[in-house]
């Protein structure tokens, strides 16, 4: 029990975890029962007996019974006030460090500013304890340095011992499971005592052990601190009695021209005892070195000698998982078992003599694995190796069966990872042979889906069968069927529905855009979605995307590498833009696109044949921060839409300065040339900063088609930082740019 902020419990079939998304969780023989908001800046902490201590978003105490809950109590928490820790063992006191510059002074008149000790229903102290430094506390080397060379480092960098309290230090409050014995732990001091007894204060130089855990063992009195460095185990009374540096055995690999095996891992956790052993959850590199940019760390539970911390192998019985979360708790159950418990991803549990636990997709029993998500495939097109989790290389240096493979991995294990972006827009036809699978998920499963980036996620099904296109409308019908109200009693699309409509709407096929089309005449709410979706809902027939799929980058080179496609320009004058709407100066020339560039060529016979990207760039008036900007052709010019007579505004007198680029359009991708600017993006869907806001033809009313997205002060520093998203009706050769702000 301590402020460490990830925390878990475990008895019997219940499980419970702190910290995660939806705040504290209780699960019983693995379903989800009950879940209470939690800030996520306070700790919670558990007694064995199944109470918890939590904080409200208020910073106020909460204390509910999971043994209750789960037998099917009340599920309101009781308040216990503020300045409530940690839970005592015995559920009726709580523990907590008093910040010293706010003293404590309960209702017996005892001050404190340390660690006080009191009973959940009145204000009395029961013990206190004020551990200010000592006047030369102990100095530690944990590793076994020579003393020599760590007073040597000492002089050279001027280090002097602490000498105000542990409490002016950023530290952790660590209760023993006697209720008595504690541990004040900082990233280089650690203070131990009993009720108002300290047993020793001890600070350690040239090792930082942040995030700092401790975990007790009574049995042989000591205390096992751990953190980014590796685990010392200390007495009682502050003597060092074994030590582990943070490195695990690896094959030989060369560092600078120095051979090594041993490779530096990172503890995510405290350390868990599980009788002689201690278990430890480690963050591994894929490499001898370094892992590849963007991945999930691959993490593993390994086995040390209690006593030594003698390395004794990775547990094999957990296997090694790859979560974008390295904040982990692994508990030992009743049954001797064993739980591993991110924040957020699948629990694991190992059973121990009672293995009547179900799988669900919260908790998964180790040798009963939950379905694929996905399935493997055969050929020579997919690499099962990478599709079961293994190492891949960079993206664009790999094979296509390669990102095939990397993209069952990625749906299969749905772990927040940087790669899903990269390979969905670099090379989204990886996803194309899983479409009719994910088509097919449940609600919850696509709830993880939408998690792996927050807009364009739905693209993985683009090219679904048509059995997988009509299975997914009758679920679909299924969701509208049961009515939604908004906070404002307005009738609205639930989370899940909104996700599936996303699917099919990213589709495309034929019978998908049919299906759209009857469903926004069915139910309210659809038809609002697939216009900001670009998608045009024409009064019969079925939707017409108002974009092309494929999307290309707009790099710019300040260098002249490269030649400009025929008839794009950057930063060159325009004729007509002699002032702006209501502003005297003229608005700044951006970008002059081609629309015959565009993916597939549209927009042919476009009475637009140029988008021209410009934008207000005046100090003195509001002009900049316009929502949209209409033109129309004009010759070999534009001619803004709804300027006044004369300008309400003279302008800010600057002039705009220079800027010239060399433009190429290239697919998206991640590693480029630190010389290459992305300017913005031709075609594809538009990368909203904010909400969606496609744009309307002032003529026709018709939803204009998606050109280009260009980032203002990308291409010209002298621009404010703005988004431009431009649009056009090649009817009424009418051009339309939306502006977002972050």
């Amino acid at each position: 029990m301590s402020t460490n902020p990830v925390y878990a419990w475990g008895r019997d079939h219940l499980l419970a975890r702190a910290h995660t998304p939806d705040g504290l969780v209780l699960y019983a023989a693995g379903e989800r029962i009950a879940a209470w908001d939690c800030h996520p800046n306070h700790p919670v902490s558990f007694t064995d007996e199944g109470l918890a201590l939590f904080a409200d978003s208020r910073g106020v105490g909460q204390l509910v019974d999971l043994w209750a809950v789960a037998a099917g109590g009340p599920t309101t928490p009781r308040e216990v006030g503020r300045q409530a820790t940690v839970l005592h063992p015995d559920g009726d006191r709580v523990v907590a460090r008093i910040d010293p510059r706010w003293p404590r002074t309960g209702a017996d008149g005892v001050a404190v500013h340390g660690v006080v000790c009191r009973r959940i229903d009145d204000d009395r102290v029961v013990w206190a304890a004020d551990p200010t430094a000592f006047g030369d506390p102990r100095r530690v080397f944990p590793f076994g340095e020579a003393v020599d060379q760590a007073v040597a480092e000492w002089r050279r960098s001027g280090w002097r011992a602490p000498t105000g309290s542990i409490h002016e230090e950023s530290t952790e409050l660590v209760l023993a499971e006697d209720g008595e014995t504690w541990a004040l732990v900082g990233t280089e001091r650690l203070v131990i005592g009993r009720k108002r007894r300290v047993f020793a204060d001890i600070y350690w130089h040239q090792w930082s052990f942040y995030p700092q855990n401790a975990t007790f063992d009574l049995r042989r009195e000591r205390v096992y601190i751990s953190g980014s460095p590796g685990v010392v185990c200390f007495g009682l009374d502050g003597t060092v009695q074994a030590g582990w540096s943070g490195s695990l055995p690896c094959s030989p690999f060369d560092h600078y021209g120095e051979q090594r095996t041993q490779v530096p891992v990172a503890i995510c956790c405290p350390v868990t005892l599980f009788a002689e052993q201690v278990l430890i959850v480690v963050k591994r590199p894929d490499g001898p070195m370094v892992q590849a940019i963007g991945t999930p760390p691959l993490l593993e539970v390994h086995r040390f000698d209690a006593s030594t911390l003698a390395w004794r192998g990775r547990m094999d019985e957990l296997p090694a998982r790859r979560l974008a979360d390295s904040r982990q708790a692994l508990l030992v159950l009743d049954d001797a078992g064993i739980a591993w418990l991110p924040p957020a991803a699948p629990i694991v549990v190992l059973p121990g003599t009672d293995a009547t636990r179900r799988s669900t997709a919260a908790v998964v029993v180790v040798g009963d694995p939950l379905p694929d998500r996905v399935p493997h495939l055969d050929g020579d097109g997919y690499d099962r190796a990478v599709g079961d989790g293994g190492p891949i290389g960079p993206l664009a240096d790999a094979t296509n069966a390669e990102r095939v493979g990397l993209a069952r991995s990625l749906l299969q294990e749905l772990v927040p990872d940087p790669r899903f972006s990269e390979l969905l827009d670099g090379w989204p036809d990886s996803f194309r042979p899983f479409a009719d699978a994910v088509l097919a998920w449940d609600d919850a499963t696509v709830a993880l889906l939408a998690e792996m980036r927050h807009d364009g996620w739905s693209r993985v099904v683009e090219g679904a069968s048509d059995a997988a296109v009509d299975d997914c409308v009758a679920r679909l019908r299924e969701g509208l069927a049961v009515p939604e109200v908004d906070q404002w009693g307005r009738p609205c699309l639930s989370d899940a529905t909104s996700r599936r409509l996303a699917l099919l709407m990213d589709v495309l096929s034929p019978l998908a855009l049919q299906a759209i089309a009857d469903l926004a005449e069915e139910a309210p709410g659809v038809g609002q979605a697939a216009t900001e979706a670009c998608l045009e809902l024409p009064a019969e027939g079925p939707a017409v995307p108002r974009f092309v799929p494929r999307a290309l980058q707009i790099i710019g080179r300040e260098d002249g590498d490269g030649s400009t496609p025929p008839g794009m320009r950057a930063c060159a004058p325009l004729a007509g833009l002699d002032r702006g709407v209501e502003c005297g100066k003229p608005p700044v020339p951006l970008l002059d696109i081609p629309v015959a560039l565009l993916p597939g060529d549209p927009l042919a016979g476009s009475k637009v044949p140029v988008q021209h990207v410009f934008w207000a760039n005046c100090e003195a008036c509001d002009e900049p921060i316009r929502d949209e900007e209409v033109w129309r052709v004009a010759g070999a010019g534009v001619q803004l839409t709804g300027r006044t007579e004369a300008p309400d505004c003279e302008g800010d007198g600057e002039e705009p300065g220079e800027q010239t680029w060399t433009l190429t359009l290239e697919p998206p991708r991640k590693d480029r040339d630190w010389k290459d600017k992305l300017l913005g993006q031709l075609g594809g869907r538009p990368p909203w900063w904010q909400s969606p806001a496609p744009a309307v033809c002032p003529d026709c009313g018709r939803l204009c088609f998606f050109v280009a997205f260009v980032h203002a002060s990308a291409v010209r520093e002298d621009m404010h930082d703005v988004g431009l998203y431009a649009f056009q009706c090649e009817d009424c050769g009418v051009g339309v740019t939306v502006s977002q702000m972050t």
